[in-house]
């Protein structure tokens, strides 16, 4: 059996960049070879489902997803029941990067509390 069978993974920014492979990309269809159901969550599309695409060549399930990581709003609209089948257990993937000027770095430090999860 593969070491990821019946698991679900979050592959944030796991889309595959204009210029072909990322590391989030690499790192889905990786869990995908090892039986990962994949939901790749990207800000593109068109990226999230090249991945897909990939993955599914491979005889490997995945879902792409759009969302903004760095909008607590946009990943809880696009993540609440999404999966391609029940699984056992979940692990969530980040690789995606934020531009500079988004995100707790520069926002003063009263305004931002993390997620509780």
């Amino acid at each position: 059996m593969k070491r990821f069978t019946d698991r679900v993974v979050l592959a944030v920014g796991g889309g595959m960049d204009r210029d072909g492979w990322s590391n989030g990309a690499a790192a889905a269809v990786s869990y995908a070879r090892e039986g990962a159901q994949v939901a790749v969550i990207d800000l593109s599309e068109e990226a999230a489902n090249a991945t897909v695409a990939e993955i599914a060549s491979e005889n490997g399930e995945a879902v792409a997803i759009v969302g903004d990581v760095t909008s607590l709003a946009s990943v809880e609209a696009a993540v609440p029941n999404r999966s391609t089948r029940s699984a056992e257990s979940t692990c969530s993937i980040t690789t995606s990067a934020s531009r500079p000027w988004v995100g707790p770095s520069n926002s003063p430090k009263s305004s931002f509390s993390p997620p509780s999860i």
